[in-house]
């Protein structure tokens, strides 16, 4: 892989991509320090936003989703 697979990060980082294109990703993570900060990055965003906690749906809204 020559190019930066950074379309890919993200889907790399979420296990989502196919073993062929999982590996090319993995291969140039190897050799691309750019690439590996940047998957870094992505994975600590996906940590901070898991750890924050959603507002609670009022309770009109089970009724209103219904409709």
């Amino acid at each position: 892989m020559t190019a930066h697979p950074i379309a890919d990060l993200s889907a790399y980082a979420d296990g989502a991509l196919a073993p062929a294109a999982r590996d090319a990703v993995a291969a140039h993570l190897d050799a691309c320090s750019a690439c590996s900060v940047r998957l870094a990055d992505l994975r600590a965003v996906s940590r901070a936003l898991g750890a924050l906690e959603g507002p609670l749906p009022r309770r009109s809204l089970m009724p209103r989703l219904v409709r």
